[in-house]
């Protein structure tokens, strides 16, 4: 019985921790260097820049939900195959769409630093173009999660850096890290 009366106690202390003054709005931008696990013909890795709006609300330091909607600054040229008697290569150009997630977020901070952890869901559209003009458009939905640091910038400005699975699916894994600028209102 006795350790049902601390334990409870230790909770009440414990629940204006959770309270705290953050609950809010933020809004924000990002920049990270996408893999998608594969290499092109001359075993090039084969890798996307990608920026990305966010927008989330944080209830308190385990209850927070974001927002994220991105595409890829520009396409990138894969080599397909080299063909051995012509010596032509047949290159595609893959492009990023768009891709849409919403996380699950809790995060650790102080007035100092942060450490956050994402988890969720994504949508993302992939575009490839053939030498000949046929293109390919895949939709893939998946598994979002990651992991991410901030650093306090200002009253109200946070430096991010994080690495997470943009989308994780039975046959693609989108691998990205990267910085973020965060404003929390």
């Amino acid at each position: 019985m006795k350790s049902i009366i601390v334990a409870a106690s230790l909770m009440l202390f414990a629940m204006p921790v959770l309270a705290g003054p953050d609950r809010g709005v933020y809004i924000g931008g990002s920049t990270m260097l996408t893999k998608i696990g594969l290499q092109d013909a001359y075993d090039k890795e084969v890798q996307f820049k990608v920026v990305e709006g966010i927008i989330g609300y944080r209830y308190n330091s385990l209850l927070g939900v974001e927002s994220r909607i991105g595409a890829s600054v520009r396409g990138e040229n894969v080599l397909v195959r080299e063909d051995p008697v012509s010596g032509e290569e047949d290159v595609v150009e893959a492009n990023i769409d768009h891709f849409e997630s919403i996380y699950y977020r809790a995060e650790l901070k102080n007035d100092i630093a942060k450490l956050y952890m994402l988890l969720g869901t994504a949508r993302m559209s992939v575009t490839s173009e053939f030498e000949d003009g046929t293109q390919v458009t895949n939709t893939s939905n998946g598994l979002s999660y990651g992991i991410g640091g901030g650093l306090v910038v200002g009253d109200s400005f946070y430096f991010n850096i994080e690495a997470k699975n943009l989308i994780h699916t039975n046959t693609d894994t989108y691998f990205g890290y990267g910085a973020s600028i965060t404003l929390h209102f």
